[in-house]
């Protein structure tokens, strides 16, 4: 799904959250959203504010060429409280970083950042990723949350032993 315009969306205040299946892409300059689970999302050059409230990203979906949980890339301020944001576990084509930033200002507030965990195949176990990447001209402030790398994964048969655990 893509998002181009200036818009709130909130989901249920009780019940199951609701779930946004695939890739999310978001263009706008302003947005609010809570309470909604993302397989994937990605912020791309808001020049205004956006705020995400209790939002989960599972790293569940496929499509962002960078292959993070979360990427947010050229955004002047994006502000999120309260979520779960998690890359994707390991594959043979991809294991990601929970939140990529890029060229942006983020705050993450009472947050929980995890990196995707690493794979094995029949004798090689690959590294976990890192929970939080920030490159570019990036400013990024952590209060109240925590950031982990992924998990190493494991081989089939164990010569290599355990991939090593991502980089926080």
């Amino acid at each position: 799904s893509t998002l181009g315009k200036d818009l709130s969306i909130l989901g249920t205040a009780s019940g199951p959250v609701p779930t946004v299946i695939g890739q999310s892409l978001l263009l706008m300059e302003n947005a609010e959203i809570a309470g909604l689970r993302f397989g994937t999302l990605e912020l791309l050059g808001a020049s205004g504010v956006v705020l995400l409230d209790e939002i989960e990203v599972t790293g569940s979906g496929v499509g962002l060429a960078a292959c993070d949980g979360m990427r947010v890339e050229g955004c002047a301020q994006v502000h999120i409280a309260r979520s779960l944001l998690h890359g994707m576990d390991g594959t043979p084509t991809c294991e990601s970083i929970g939140v990529g930033i890029v060229d942006s200002v983020v705050t993450l507030t009472g947050c929980t950042v995890t990196g995707g965990e690493g794979w094995g195949d029949g004798f090689l176990g690959y590294d976990g990723r890192e929970g939080l990447d920030v490159s570019g001209d990036s400013a990024v402030l952590l209060a109240q949350s925590s950031v982990y790398g992924g998990n190493g994964g494991v081989p089939d048969v164990i010569f290599d032993g355990v991939g090593g655990d991502g980089a926080v």
